[in-house]
């Protein structure tokens, strides 16, 4: 059953149990809410595990979320367009997320040079190409961890 509440009273699109039920069907439902549920972290985290569409309403900070982007994706990896673009360039949260591929040599090499931490989410095999290790922990030296 899809919410139209477009059509109903002003009282009800503050209601948490029937904003939630409709944005989880509808993302761009949210529009016709209250605007604290935009910005609300536990109701955006609890509504992209269903419809990750809602992302592209929720607050900027939200957007920036990596949990929350996480679950994003996991339902639609084209959510990645709709997280903030620190997010999008982020090679260790891209490897993470498995936007891209883990055994990607020279995707991980770039992304360890980011951040050294990336390493963690690399092929097992990249994990043990000397040169992606080096560029690694010369990024960060926890990185040998």
């Amino acid at each position: 059953m899809v919410w139209h509440l477009k059509f109903v009273d002003e009282s009800l699109k503050q209601d948490r149990e029937i904003v939630l039920e409709a944005v989880k069907q509808i993302g761009s439902a949210i529009e016709l809410t209250d605007e604290s549920f935009k910005r609300d972290r536990e109701f955006i985290l609890q509504v992209v595990k269903h419809n990750e569409s809602v992302l592209v309403f929720a607050d900027r900070s939200l957007k920036r979320d990596r949990e929350i982007v996480l679950q994003a994706i996991k339902q639609n990896r084209v959510a990645i367009g709709y997280a903030d673009e620190s997010l999008q360039k982020d090679g260790g949260f891209l490897l993470e997320s498995g936007i891209k591929s883990r055994t990607d040599r020279e995707f991980v090499l770039e992304a360890v040079k980011q951040d050294g931490l990336a390493l963690k989410y690399a092929d097992e095999s990249l994990r043990r190409d000397r040169e992606i290790v080096l560029q690694a922990v010369l990024q960060n030296g926890l990185a040998i961890e």
